[in-house]
Parts: C-alpha cells; structure tokens; sequence
C-alpha cells in the first residue's frame, strides 16, 4: 500500500514539477531572446515549452475536474464523480450483474477451476489441522448449504448416475457377487427373513385369506358348508409350508431356489442372451420416467438432510472426532486422479457456486449501490483518486511532453512557410 501511494505522489509530484519546468523554460527563453535576438533556437525553445505549458494545464484542467472543483472554482462541468457518484454506482452495479454475475460467464470463468485439487487440501489432515481453517469451516458451513439449487444439483448427480449405469455392463460383476453370496450361504439368512416376513403377513390376514377362498368356492361348496373347510386347509396348508421352510434350510423348496439361484448367477456370467436380456431390462427401468424422478428425489432428500443437519467436523478430517478421516482423505486421492470423476466434481462444483451466487446476484449489486449511495461525494471521489489517480497523472505528464511536441512542429511549419 506505501508502495503504491508512493507511485502516485512521484507521478502527481513529477507531473506538477514538469509543469513548472516549462514555465521556467519558457522564462528563459524569451530572457535570452530578448539579450540575444533572432537565434533560431530561442523560437523552438519557447514554441516548445509554450505549447507544454498549455498541454500540461489542459491536461491537469481535464483530470482534476474529474474529482473536484479546479482551484475550488465552480466551473461548469467539473467536480464529475462527486456529482454523479449515485447514477455511477447504479451503472457500475448493472455492469457487475450483466458481465460478472451471469450463469453463462461464471461458468465460463469458473471452468479452468480445479475442484479437484481443492477437495485433496481439505482431505488433507495437515493442512485441515490449522484452527483458523476449522473455524471458517464451522461457520461457512451451514450457510453455504442453505443456497444450493438441490433441485439442479440432485438432477446432474441423478444424470451422472444414470449415464454410469447405462454405460457400464454390471452382468459379469452381478454374477461374481451372487457366487460369492452362495458360497457364503448368505442367501439362507435373507430368505429366512422373507419367509418370516411373509408368515407374520398370514398370521395379520388370516381372516381375510379365508373369507377369500370362502367367497370363491362353488355355490354348492357354500351349501353344504364345505366352503370353511377348504379356506381352513389351504390356508392351514400354506401357513404350514411357510414355517417348514422357514426352519429347514434344506427344504427342497428352498434348495430349488438355491439352485435357481445359482443358475442366474451362471447366467449373468457366461451366458450372452441372458445378460442382453439383464441389459435391456435394466435400460427400460433407467428409461421409465418414474424411476428416475424417485432417484432424483431420494438425492435431494438425502444431499439436503446429510449437509444442513452436518456439522464441517463430521464430514471432514478437521478434527480427532471426525468420523472417516482416512477414508475420505483416501476418497479425495482418488478422485482427483480419475478424470471422469473429477469432471463430474468440477461440473458439481460449478453448479454449486452458480446456485448460491446467481440467485442473489440482485442482491450483491444492490449492496454495491446502497454503499456508494451512503458514501459522501467528495469521499467517492478521493477513493477512486487513490484508485486509479496515479494512472491518470501519467496523462498530464504525456499532454505535457504532446503539447510541447505540438508546439515544435508548428513553430517548424511556420519557419517554412515564412
């Protein structure tokens, strides 16, 4: 800051010292052509410095008029920034919202942003120990979340899963789980509890299963009563079936199904019209609108409770209590290293900044006018003179150096012409 307000006081200082140069120039110069006449070079040096002095006054004229009243005179159209410092506050923010804040230029200029490289700083517990950073974490947090478009940013994740999925070919993987899940025998636990699932649902239904069969027996079975007792037997049967599966893991049912199951996992492995099949099945569910309007929502749902009830020390290594520290610093490798993922987490990130930013852009240049709006014109003006006020200095001492230059080619054409 010295550096700079020292810059602009020597180019201010240089600039008035030239001035005053010329004047002693043009001084001397019509001293010794009144001591020693008709020298030619006496001209050129009052042409020059004549013509300097009047480059230098214009110039000085033009650029303290922008911030104030020449020599404290009222002239006419001067003193321009205090005077019109509201209307420039209102341009300046209807610059900054058109040309800054616009979803199409923040992501043009926030495309070349690495994302990527950000998320490895904070899986890094070295860099993430430091106490200024948790605080800012803590407190950024929540209010960071609160501005997303989860609507926009759920739709893109819901879109990059549903491309993965299109794209991939999970048939070979499926079949290499269901074997290992067979050999593991983790099937007998899963249909155990679904048989149990399903007893409990006869014993809450058993009426209703009976009046069922009851009401679609014969009319003649209704006569003579038999009805009842076929509702009793087949649900008596079923109900018995249920349970002797439930207990006997070697059931013959159950081992039917275990074979069946083994069979698709064959199937899903080395059997090429079955896993056509598995895949175009699974692209008409990825098709069905419904379906990806429920994966759109359960994103949203899941993104909005796992961020804004999340405190920054949870989610990431920032403290001892976090709860995944290694994992997530391994998770932050890894995706800066796979290019597909990190441009999806560019994209996201990208999408995040534009949802907190664009919403409010209104709001951000209605901060900037309502400021310079309170601010006293003379104050505007001195703080865009400290601003910029060294680069418009450069003009007075280049008007100077111009108007001289002037000055000598006239002077010249005149000798000619005469």
């Amino acid at each position: 800051m010295f550096k700079a307000m020292t810059h602009r006081i020597t180019v201010k200082t240089a600039a008035t010292l030239l001035l005053f140069l010329m004047v002693a120039l043009f001084l001397i110069g019509r001293e010794l052509n009144h001591f020693f006449p008709h020298h030619w070079a006496w001209g050129f040096l009052i042409a020059f410095s004549e013509a300097a002095m009047v480059g230098g006054l214009a110039d000085w004229f033009a650029v303290t008029a922008l911030f104030r009243h020449p020599l404290g005179l009222p002239f006419p159209h001067t003193a321009l920034i205090p005077h019109a410092k509201d209307r420039i506050a209102v341009n300046l923010a209807d610059f900054i919202e058109t040309h800054f804040l616009r979803s199409i230029v923040l992501a043009r200029r926030l495309k070349p942003v690495d994302a990527g490289l950000f998320l490895l700083r904070l899986t890094d517990n070295k860099i993430t120990a430091d106490q200024a950073l948790r605080h800012r974490l803590r407190r950024f947090w929540p209010q960071l979340w609160q501005h997303i478009d989860y609507p926009a940013v759920s739709d893109e994740i819901a879109t990059s899963l549903l491309g993965m999925v299109r794209k991939s070919d999970p048939t070979l993987a499926l079949g290499d789980v269901f074997k290992d899940a067979l050999e593991k025998k983790k099937q007998v636990a899963l249909i155990t509890s679904v048989l149990q699932a399903f007893a409990n649902w006869l014993a809450h239904h058993e009426d209703m299963i009976r009046d069922m069969v009851s009401e679609r027996s014969g009319s003649f079975l209704r006569w003579t009563g038999l009805d009842h007792h076929l509702a009793d037997s087949i649900y008596d049967a079923v109900n018995r079936l249920v349970n002797e599966m439930m207990v006997a893991p070697d059931h013959p049912l159950r081992l039917r199904f275990d074979k069946t199951l083994w069979n698709w996992a064959e199937k899903l492995g080395h059997d090429p019209a079955f896993q056509k099949r598995f895949n175009r099945i699974k692209n008409a569910f990825l098709d069905n609108p419904a379906a990806r309007l429920q994966l759109q929502s359960k994103i949203e749902n899941g993104l909005q409770g796992f961020l804004l009830k999340s405190d920054a020390t949870e989610i990431l290594p920032i403290s001892s209590n976090s709860r995944f520290p290694v994992l997530w610093a391994e998770w932050g490798q890894a995706v800066t290293e796979d290019r597909q993922t990190k441009a999806a987490l560019n994209r996201l990130f990208r999408r995040i900044i534009i949802g907190v930013i664009v919403p409010h852009s209104h709001q951000i240049t209605r901060l900037i006018t309502d400021t310079v709006e309170k601010w006293d014109g003379d104050e505007v003006a001195g703080r865009i003179e400290k601003a910029v006020g060294g680069e418009l200095h450069y003009i007075r001492l280049s008007g100077t150096f111009v108007g001289g230059a002037i000055g000598l080619l006239l002077h010249a054409a005149s000798l000619i012409i005469g």
